[in-house]
């Protein structure tokens, strides 16, 4: 005889058709049954529990959504948990052509802090996935968004995190940003050729939870910050105005700006617009406050970004790479380094060539002058990607590179990289750059003599065959004793 154990998870004591046969017969005598599971255990190892309970309620609104309606007229104050079920039931259900402005009225006529937070989240995620109902399209949606937001503060779904968006994605004040977000995107859809930026009766409403002092105006500006080039789109005057110089470290208040650059770094673009505007000066502001960005992955995601404007926005890098170099952190110059390697293997020839003669030539140029500060060696080791994605340019960059010391790091993958190249094409410049890094390697890695046997006997099979001593001896010095049978 064989024993199992565990629990039975939230155990429903009705199916969702078995429910909706007894609404349709008696939606107070449904009631009742209901209340009966309301103070179950919820880790019973067996029977219905109240969360299966409300899962039921739920599952059979969803599919009858006018079954929601009939319970409502029998809910009592004390039916707080059910009133939220049916509004994450409405929010997933297919409604009918009325019954939107019918759930709106009926949600209109709760008590609104007890169902801020489910109703917030329905309006801002309807027209999405698998809840079909675009409330943003809807005028009574619209005016409950207006009613929901709060005079007072409220707590959302998760705190003490260190990552503001998530804390605002999980707020009713998060939901009503992305609510009037999606409200202004469709609007705007609607009338392309007589837009003339955001109507005032929105604006008024995006007024107010923008200049909403207290923890709720912060994330929803959070939210609205993460969009800031849709709205730099739409209304450029009113994000001027509002939104951007919550970007700004000297004019915002420094929980406002981490919070609004946390989100942009990881959900917002720039444009050439946004750069001219004052944007491009408030990136090199976060520059010199990166430490203050607290999120862990925040200052590689503004790497990430200035690698982006430096190969693909209209400002010419020359005059800002400067700042970079002088007021950024070793650990952001680091991470841009290596996001420019990245973005560099993604162009093409042609256009990573470009971007050699654009700025990446006189950059390396002057950084191996020590201009306007000498390249770290751990600098001047990631720029050995940079040689793998300029291929038009590869003899001109290895010539830079050998300027400086550079090697292998303990993690790295540039020898795993150079051995997906075409080295036969240009065999001698691949000898020199790897002897280069083999040369500034002060420690023995496993992979060297892994990936460097196949990378010097593919080197010694092209024509012209390349004169590899030099790197057959750093080979061996690094521990690669039958490099000499290469």
């Amino acid at each position: 005889m064989y024993m199992t154990s565990g629990f039975v998870e939230d155990a429903e004591p009705f199916t969702a058709e078995e429910l909706h046969v007894m609404i349709q017969a008696d939606p107070a005598e449904v009631l009742a049954q209901l209340r009966v599971h309301q103070t179950n255990d919820e880790f019973s190892m067996t029977g219905p529990t109240w969360t299966g309970a409300l899962k039921a309620v739920r599952a059979c609104v969803t599919a009858h959504a006018h079954d929601g309606l009939c319970l409502n007229d029998v809910l009592t104050r004390q039916d707080r948990d059910i009133r939220r079920a049916l509004i994450d039931a409405w929010a997933d259900a297919d409604l009918e052509v009325d019954l939107p402005d019918e759930v709106i009225a009926t949600i209109r006529a709760w008590d609104t802090d007890e169902v801020r937070s489910a109703a917030a989240r329905m309006l801002a995620h309807g027209g999405t996935g698998g809840q079909p109902t675009a409330w943003h399209r809807n005028t009574s949606a619209r005016e409950l968004a207006a009613l929901l937001w709060p005079d007072h503060e409220v707590q959302g779904n998760i705190t003490g995190t260190d990552d503001t968006h998530l804390e605002a994605i999980n707020h009713p004040a998060g939901d009503l940003a992305h609510f009037w977000t999606k409200v202004v995107a469709h609007d705007w859809a609607q009338d392309r050729d007589g837009w003339n930026g955001i109507p005032k009766h929105i604006e008024a409403q995006l007024d107010r939870i923008v200049t909403d002092q207290g923890r709720n105006g912060l994330l929803a500006r959070t939210v609205l910050g993460s969009q800031l080039r849709f709205y730099f789109g739409a209304d450029t005057a009113w994000t001027r105005s509002h939104l951007l110089p919550l970007f700004d470290w000297t004019l915002a208040e420094p929980q406002d700006a981490r919070a609004v650059w946390q989100s942009f770094l990881s959900y917002g673009q720039f444009d050439d617009g946004l750069l001219s505007a004052g944007l491009l000066e408030f990136y090199l502001e976060t520059l010199r406050r990166s430490d203050s960005l607290g999120k862990e992955h925040a200052t590689a995601q503004l790497a990430e970004h200035l690698a982006a404007i430096a190969l693909f926005a209209s400002p010419d890098p020359a005059t800002w790479l400067p700042t970079l170099v002088t007021e950024a952190p070793v650990n952001v110059r680091l991470a841009w380094t290596h996001s420019i390697a990245r973005s560099l293997r993604d162009l093409t020839p042609e256009e990573s060539g470009a971007q050699w003669g654009r700025w990446i030539q006189a950059y390396w140029t002057d950084r191996n002058e020590s201009v306007p500060r000498p390249l770290t060696g751990d600098e001047a080791s990631a720029m050995a990607e940079w040689v793998l994605g300029l291929p038009a340019r590869r003899s001109d960059a290895v010539d830079l590179f050998e300027h400086a010391p550079a090697g292998l790091t303990e993690h790295g993958r540039l020898l795993h990289d150079v051995a997906d190249e075409d080295l036969e094409a240009d065999p001698i410049t691949w000898t020199r750059f790897l002897t280069h890094v083999l040369r500034g390697t002060t420690e023995t890695y496993w992979g060297i003599g892994y990936y460097l046997k196949d990378v010097v006997q593919r080197l010694h099979a092209a024509d012209p065959t390349p004169d590899t001593s030099d790197l057959i001896e750093e080979a061996m010095r690094l521990g690669c004793t039958g490099a000499g049978d290469w």
